[in-house]
């Protein structure tokens, strides 16, 4: 990674906790990426939205903190266990990233639900592809269809040599009794050991952000501190 150019991003209001400010450091848009190196950068702390690689970097704040799953050696919890035989009448169908018009609809309706403040909201399919999509990345889309064959949540994650990275999850509404949103990570743990990952990636942690304490339920976490992975119940909250 020693050659990639970083640039430090102009200050901006920051989307986890609104009274602060944030920076990122991205790579360069320019630079040549593929999985491999992809591989490298998420244990460096970095991660993707769309094409562009970052990290946070901001002067005076350090809560944004990478956590990763350790797959070999999770366990699911009785709360899980449960969590899989609410969903067991659902189906996972996987394959390369291809958004159909259902899903985008599905994108739609579960932001307006769920996060209607977001200026990710009322995002054209352009930019919705642009978001999940990554031409380097070859991105994972898991679908998850209920009975009749029917598309009630799906997830994209980046597969790389190492690992599984989630990307996004999203789901319909009106399913929100099923717990997808975890459901869909114990899916993406199943798949990275199946497929001999070692870790599957969930983004950032923040200790003040009550919507990303689900993350820490999934033992052992590890989270990215002072440029190394540590167990999470090492690292200050």
């Amino acid at each position: 990674m020693s050659h990639l150019a970083l640039y430090k991003t102009a200050s901006h209001a920051c989307g986890y906790l609104p009274e602060r400010r944030a920076n990122e450091a991205v790579i360069d848009p320019d630079a040549p990426l593929n999985r491999a190196l992809y591989d490298e950068l998420l244990a460096a702390g970095f991660r993707r939205s769309g094409d562009q690689v970052y990290r946070q970097h901001c002067s005076s704040c350090a809560a944004c903190v990478p956590v990763r799953v350790p797959v070999q050696a999770f366990a699911p919890k009785r709360r899980h266990q449960r969590n899989l035989r609410r969903n067991d009448d659902l189906q996972v169908r996987i394959d390369s990233m291809g958004l159909s018009d259902a899903h985008v609809a599905l994108y739609q309706r579960y932001l307006a639900a769920r996060h209607s403040d977001s200026p990710m909201n009322n995002e054209s399919p352009e930019q919705i592809h642009r978001f999940l999509g990554c031409d380097w990345a070859t991105p994972l889309q898991l679908d998850y269809l209920d009975a009749d064959g029917r598309l009630v949540g799906f997830s994209v994650a980046d597969d790389t040599p190492s690992a599984l990275s989630a990307v996004y999850t999203v789901f319909d509404p009106d399913h929100a009794a099923r717990g997808l949103g975890i459901w869909s990570i114990l899916q993406q743990i199943s798949l990275a050991r199946r497929s001999a990952r070692q870790w599957l990636y969930l983004g950032y942690w923040i200790a003040a952000a009550k919507t990303m304490q689900y993350k820490t339920q999934f033992e052992p976490l590890e989270r990215y501190q002072d440029g190394q992975w540590q167990s999470a119940e090492h690292c200050p909250a």
